[in-house]
């Protein structure tokens, strides 16, 4: 008999193997590890934490904002 845990994965609930980590479901997902930052019950996680049964876990995407290059601003007025 193989052992289980159920997760919450943004409200859904999934049944996933005992020994699933935050980077298995990053890749069963399709997520991109660097776009995506993983809260498990509310809090920031490392990739290498196991999931334990009744987790909730929501992905948050990642965005990047750029400024000017030092002196470009200069340029913008």
């Amino acid at each position: 008999m193989r052992k289980t845990i159920k997760v919450y994965v943004h409200g859904e609930l999934l049944e996933l193997p005992w020994n699933t980590t935050l980077k298995d479901l990053h890749e069963m997902l399709d997520y991109n590890m660097e776009s995506y930052m993983a809260l498990v019950n509310g809090r920031p996680a490392p990739e290498d934490r196991y999931l334990e049964d009744g987790d909730s876990v929501v992905f948050v995407r990642i965005t990047y904002h750029f400024s000017p290059l030092e002196g470009e601003h200069e340029k913008m007025r």
